[in-house]
């Protein structure tokens, strides 16, 4: 509950987040989920959960670098 923020895979975590209603960014690799939708950002299941997915198949580097160097940066920006 104290958190700004939470940045996880899909697991346990992720729904824990959103049934909170906690801003969370949820980790994906490029393959086929169908739980958290076919493409884009958002989902069916929660509101404040992000879907970032690779950009292709097992390229990890630019989606961590993504998260961390990017968006958590500018999250911190922001003052959120």
């Amino acid at each position: 509950e104290q958190m700004d923020l939470i940045i996880t895979v899909d697991t346990s975590v992720v729904h824990i987040a959103g049934a909170l209603a906690k801003e969370t960014w949820l980790m994906l690799p490029k393959r086929y989920e169908w739980r958290w939708g076919l493409e884009g950002e958002d989902n069916d299941l929660y509101d404040s959960v992000k879907v970032i997915r690779q950009p292709k198949a097992g390229d990890w580097a630019s989606l961590l670098d993504d998260v961390f160097n990017k968006r958590l940066k500018r999250f911190i920006a922001e003052g959120k």
